[in-house]
């Protein structure tokens, strides 16, 4: 359970799953089965519309490369 004003991170190896996951969190992949709940409220069975809205609550952070030399933004 996630509570109200909590952040969650998401950590592991190179192709252990994390961005789909978080993309099905966040309603950009449909899952095969099960449920995903926000708020007591399954984000599978919304309408478009209604997901839509839900999205505006949900947010996620890409990647970002943390490798590149500085030198190449001055």
């Amino acid at each position: 359970e996630i509570y109200p004003g909590e952040v969650v991170g998401l950590a592991g190896r190179s192709g252990a799953g994390k961005t789909v996951l978080a993309m099905t969190l966040a309603g950009l992949y449909k899952p095969n089965n099960g449920h995903i709940y926000f708020e007591e409220k399954d984000l599978i069975q919304l309408s478009k519309a209604d997901l839509k809205k839900e999205r505006k609550r949900i947010n996620m952070i890409t990647k970002i490369n943390t490798m590149v030399n500085e030198k190449l933004f001055a």
